[in-house]
């Protein structure tokens, strides 16, 4: 897509910055894998600055989910913007991630 993908962490917020796609899902991955130590029970992910997401980069918002479930913690999704929430909900991942996803701190219900 030729836009960049940038992986911040922040207060224990992990900012995906860019388009999260197939050239950059490993660097997430890896990124993500680094740094879930310094995180507590709740895994946040805040995509008000991804601008685009495929479903290489969906996928890899269920695998890291289910890896949280497996060790007792939560994927909380927040504030993506319009065509990144459309993207999950045309794919079904908002029903699947149901309790998971926020915009601005409010639970986005189906």
């Amino acid at each position: 897509m030729g836009e960049c993908f940038r992986l911040e962490f922040r207060d224990s917020v992990f900012a995906l910055v860019g388009e999260l796609d197939i050239a950059s899902v490993d660097s997430f991955e890896t990124q993500v894998a680094t740094r879930l130590n310094d995180v507590a029970s709740v895994v946040a992910l805040d995509l008000s600055e991804l601008s685009f997401v495929d479903a290489t980069g969906l996928s890899s918002f269920v695998k890291l989910e289910r890896q949280l479930r497996d060790g007792h913690r939560v994927l909380v999704l927040r504030n993506p913007r319009p065509n990144v929430q459309r993207a999950l909900d045309v794919t079904g991942l908002t029903s699947l991630l149901e309790r998971s996803v926020e915009d601005g701190g409010r639970k986005l219900s189906t």
